[in-house]
């Protein structure tokens, strides 16, 4: 059914050579997009999410359409990676040009620097999109034996933690403390932005070269795909999928938030005010996405033993309950020695979320193709790409909520209400990501792809299979 060059164990380990250019792009845009245009450009956070939902309205466009055409092209090397390919040198370029505003070449108004920032994230998570969405689609048509497809999840997971630590400490060591303007003017910023598009065009040349390979038996597809607002209309009908969506909403929400504001709660609520620290927290999140990494062949076997939608749903509670004592830290290096072992707990969900959050979806393609005869990956990841950008708004309007509540919804470190503006970050730290968890378990809950439902759907998905190779041969 599968030949060995397919699913070999190199195969799997470069198919996730894609994750780690995946995430240096887009985690060193979550991690330092807010407190560079906050804190060293110096925009009111009114205007950051401003900019934010006028992109969020964009995306609810770009995501569906550019995934619904990606199912629909016919090409001779693959409609995945045809498209995969024309968006890695843009996007690289984009990579770099997130952190060239206006002011770095001595034009200070508001406006401009507003302007540029919502056209270069408009234009950066457009390329992105057209890269990811289609590098993420591949995932479920290459592994379709459940379990090959868990033990390359279980690789793609492991690299996509390496990724995570390049985009967590790579800037961090370049740049110094990321909300200082003088870190803009020195090119700190450039420099580590040219570095990481190095490395993200490294990772996916080996990605295309030796992890990428579309299934033949799938080369009639793109022909039986419906229209666009068919497509569409078939996605968001899917009770699996809305489930999921809502679920991974909660998911990528909690994944916007702690990256975005650790940095800032490191400095006002362990550290005081005190600059320069962002390294140390940044080993936080280094921490929890190693032990999460090393936890992939646990959550394996639980997955395994009792299913994917219990096994998430275990890794959710857990999750959410390593965000409560966030609330409870005091000031002092012995807190950020707890804040630490914090860390590691909360890397116990990570672990959970990144095995289980694919192998779900994967499921639903799995189940809508037993519907409608053909794969749709593209589909349902491009209306998924716009549940995450949804979560961000979410973080955006959360950030400027409590900072505007706190008077710092402009970033001034000399201003005396330092204290109130701890608490905020406590808050945003703690209880907001904890009932995001909490919510997300509530959804898998009702997540109706388990037990003999799945394994009915697996039995016919063998038949439809065989059939559409009996076709092409």
């Amino acid at each position: 059914m599968k030949n060995e060059e397919e699913t070999s164990t190199w195969n799997k380990i470069a198919f996730g050579f894609g994750q780690i250019g995946d995430m240096v792009s887009y985690q060193t845009f979550t991690i330092l997009i807010f407190v560079f245009y906050y804190g060293a450009v110096g925009l009111n956070t009114n205007w950051i999410m401003i900019g934010f939902i006028i992109w969020s309205i964009w995306n609810a466009l770009n995501d569906p359409l550019l995934g619904l055409i990606s199912d629909r092209t016919v090409r001779k090397i693959g409609r995945r990676k045809f498209w995969v390919i024309i968006s890695i040198i843009p996007l690289a370029i984009v990579m770099i040009l997130l952190w060239t505003p206006p002011l770095l070449f001595g034009t200070g108004t508001a406006l401009l620097n507003f302007i540029y920032f919502l056209v270069i994230i408009c234009i950066f998570d457009f390329l992105y999109t057209m890269f990811s969405l289609n590098a993420t689609s591949v995932f479920p048509e290459m592994f379709i034996d459940e379990k090959e497809r868990n033990k390359a999840a279980m690789w793609r997971n492991i690299m996509t933690i390496l990724g995570l630590i390049v985009a967590f400490l790579l800037p961090m060591l370049i740049i110094g403390d990321t909300k200082d303007p003088v870190n803009l003017f020195n090119f700190n910023y450039l420099i580590a932005s040219i570095i990481i598009s190095t490395i993200f065009i490294i990772c996916e040349i080996i990605f295309i070269k030796w992890g990428l390979k579309e299934r033949v038996e799938f080369k009639q597809d793109p022909l039986k795909n419906p229209g666009f607002f068919k497509s569409l209309k078939l996605s968001l009908r899917n009770k699996s999928f809305l489930i999921y969506v809502l679920a991974n909403l909660g998911n990528w929400y909690v994944y916007g938030l702690i990256p975005t504001i650790i940095l800032l709660y490191g400095q006002w609520a362990i550290f005081g005010g005190m600059a320069g620290m962002d390294f140390f927290m940044s080993i936080g999140l280094l921490i929890a996405f190693v032990l999460g990494g090393l936890l992939q062949p646990l959550w394996k076997k639980i997955g395994t033993k009792f299913g994917n939608r219990k096994g998430a749903m275990l890794g959710f509670t857990l999750w959410g309950a390593a965000f409560i004592p966030f609330l409870f830290i005091g000031t002092g290096w012995i807190y950020y020695f707890i804040s630490l072992g914090l860390m590691a707990f909360a890397g116990v969900g990570i672990g959970a979320s990144l095995y289980f959050k694919d192998l779900l979806m994967s499921e639903i393609i799995d189940e809508d193709e037993v519907k409608s005869g053909c794969r749709r990956e593209g589909a349902y990841y491009g209306v998924n790409a716009l549940i995450i950008r949804l979560a961000t708004i979410l973080v955006m309007i959360s950030i400027n909520a409590v900072f505007t509540g706190v008077s710092w919804d402009v970033y001034e470190p000399g201003i005396e209400n330092a204290a109130l503006f701890a608490i905020g970050l406590k808050s945003l730290m703690s209880i907001f990501p904890a009932v995001a968890c909490f919510l997300t378990v509530l959804c898998l809950y009702f997540y109706p792809l388990h037990g003999d439902k799945l394994l009915e759907i697996r039995k016919e998905l063998d038949k439809i299979h065989h059939e559409k190779k009996e076709c092409i041969t």
